[in-house]
């Protein structure tokens, strides 16, 4: 449930053409115009690839909150453009529509009229640009969303298992962060007074988007800046390089709408951390770090990935991991995550086929080998029909000394190993914690591609 535009139109043939470019080669020029018209806004390359109609698509991530948008050439000489723009507000809605403004005076593109199913824009603001309606279409779709969330007996009346995430509203799939509020927003946790206050007055939500202003001053980037740093950032040393960019373009961007507007409300000690991350030098570091140095040590930080969460491993198992742990290369292709202390290590299997699989029982009586020299074993656990069964041992290479978890979850016809190590006896806890807590995921097919990391 979401607003947004779907567009269509068609582009002009180049000089002496006599047919238009072919599909695939015209989005690559699109591809290439976008990398210079919206290179402060690409949140990644853009990608020409076939999407599930077998056409060929251009798709542009243009905003940490956003879906990317799909540009579609079905054939020659068409194209469709579909962007959902409620989960960022009405100036990213705007921005769209001025980009594809610039596409019709630069790539010679003529959109068509507004057809409904054909070429409609849910606010009614490309064929209209009336401001306060796009506002309005927004602010009624947060509001509807908000009761839907309160309705009695849904999603925040206590149907959920203690362990599940609290529900999401305009996040990207696969990203499941823990934490105390009662809904994850892309700007931050909000709980049930905030949401029966926008039920009341729609206008009180108004934070819930981080793209609200017209244009791009410097409240908009701050708030760019603070949508990464709730759902991206890691607030600690970067043991990948993407890690590292991340936090230094939320410095960077910082930094920017700091230079544009020195008053406005900015996260100073989340900055202050961030600056000491990406070892800052120069100005404002000076300001930032006195300012932090002020605000109440009590006050929740920015930063879904400061607490757990929920992992989707491979095959039909998911974990509860802390968000410190980001995703690497593995040379063997297994997954593998690790904040450069503490690491994991898991692999799935299929056991027998549908009319010849083994039990739980049977694979607990007689798991796979997982003793080390001198390995203590962990004591077994079931929950319904999951079991694990483990060992731990101190080891040595390379003359360095760690701790080694290897461990087993399994049902019927499936089994997870696990493989924890860690170089402080005191993450034994998380280790065994985490191994707890691994769950199978109802309705996995076997042909399901393992999903990602949430936040990872």
């Amino acid at each position: 449930m979401s607003l947004g535009l779907s567009v269509a139109g068609t582009y002009a043939l180049h000089g002496n053409q006599k047919r238009p470019t072919p599909p695939a080669a015209w989005l690559d020029e699109v591809r290439h115009w976008l990398l210079t018209a919206c290179e402060a806004e690409l949140e990644a390359e853009p990608e020409v690839q076939m999407n599930e109609a077998g056409e060929p698509a251009l798709y542009a991530l243009l905003h940490p909150c956003a879906a990317p948008i799909e540009i579609i050439a079905p054939d020659g000489g068409l194209v469709h453009v579909n962007a959902m723009t409620t989960s960022v507000g009405p100036g990213y809605h705007q921005f769209v529509c001025s980009l594809m403004d610039r596409m019709a005076e630069e790539l010679g593109i003529t959109w068509r009229p507004q057809v409904e199913g054909e070429s409609e824009d849910e606010t009614g603001y490309f064929f209209g640009r009336d401001r306060a309606n796009l506002e309005g279409a927004m602010l009624l779709w947060l509001q509807s969303v908000c009761r839907i969330v309160l309705e009695p007996g849904g999603m925040l009346d206590g149907n959920r298992a203690p362990d599940d995430a609290p529900p999401a509203v305009a996040m990207a799939l696969g990203t499941t962060f823990l934490h105390g509020g009662d809904v994850t927003t892309p700007m931050g946790p909000r709980n049930r007074a905030w949401l029966e206050a926008v039920t009341q007055d729609p206008r009180r939500g108004i934070d819930f988007f981080a793209w609200w202003d017209e244009g791009q001053p410097a409240r908009t980037l701050l708030r760019r800046a603070e949508a990464i740093m709730w759902s991206q950032v890691r607030w600690t040393p970067a043991v990948t390089e993407e890690d590292f960019e991340v936090q230094r373009r939320v410095a960077d961007l910082l930094a920017e709408a700091y230079a544009l507007d020195p008053s406005l409300p900015y996260p100073w000690r989340e900055w202050a951390e961030l600056m000491t991350l990406v070892e800052w030098e120069g100005k404002p570091r000076e300001e930032v770090e006195r300012l932090a140095a002020a605000v109440d040590p009590a006050a929740p930080l920015i930063g879904y990935l400061r607490g757990d969460v929920i992992v989707s491993l491979p095959g039909p198992w998911k974990i509860v991991l802390p968000g410190s742990l980001t995703l690497v290369e593995d040379d063997d292709g297994d997954f593998v995550v690790t904040d450069g202390r503490r690491t994991l290590r898991c692999s799935s299997l299929r056991l027998g086929d549908e009319t010849d699989r083994p039990t739980m029982e049977q694979i607990m009586a007689k798991p796979p080998p997982l003793d080390a020299p001198n390995a203590e074993k962990l004591t077994p656990w079931t929950m319904g029909r999951i079991g694990g069964a483990g060992t731990i041992a101190r080891m040595s290479e390379d003359g360095e000394d760690y701790w080694a978890m290897t461990a087993i979850v399994c049902t019927d016809g499936q089994l997870a190993i696990l493989t924890f190590t860690f170089d402080r006896e005191e993450d034994r806890q998380w280790a065994e914690r985490a191994w707890r807590s691994v769950r199978f995921v109802e309705g996995f097919r076997d042909d399901d591609e393992a999903g990602d990391a949430a936040g990872h």
